[in-house]
Order: C-alpha cells, then structure tokens, then sequence
C-alpha cells in the first residue's frame, strides 16, 4: 500500500499528525543550509511539513521503542489540539 501524503498546512495539523501516525524516519528537504520542509514517514503516512509552519516547540522526541513514534506533540503541540475544533 501506498502511504497517504499530507501536507501541513499549520502547527495543529503537525501536533493531530504526530499524535495520530507511528513514525519511523525523517529527514529535512533541500540544500543545506537551505532547507524547504521537514518530512516524517511511517508505514501508512507521510507528512510534509514545510519550514514556513515547523514549529520545533510544537512536538519532542518521544521514546521510539516503547510507542514506535519519532516524536509526541509537546505541551504547546497538545494545548494546540485541545483549541482546536
């Protein structure tokens, strides 16, 4: 099966992403130096995040083992969902 493809669009959308897809691998998109976007990728998902919406304060490293997840929404990333519609 194909992974469906996102495109963050804002923060929120990044912290419902990280919450909601185990991922295994990311990796940053363009020159160094000179970068366009933040990818995550698992199994069944990939998400784009481009550098105008990455919010580095918006998700952590979580504990890949135990959850099978790079990362976790932060206490900022969750305060954003909990405002959310």
């Amino acid at each position: 099966m194909k992974p469906s493809d996102t495109t963050a669009k804002t923060p929120t959308e990044v912290a419902r992403w990280v919450r909601d897809n185990k991922h295994f691998e990311g990796w940053w998109n363009g020159d160094p130096g000179n970068a366009r976007s933040f990818v995550l990728r698992g199994q069944n998902a990939v998400l784009t995040i481009p550098v105008e919406v990455h919010d580095p304060d918006v998700i952590e490293p979580d504990d890949f083992d135990a959850t099978g997840r790079m990362y976790r929404p932060s206490a900022a990333g969750l305060a954003l969902l909990d405002a959310a519609p």
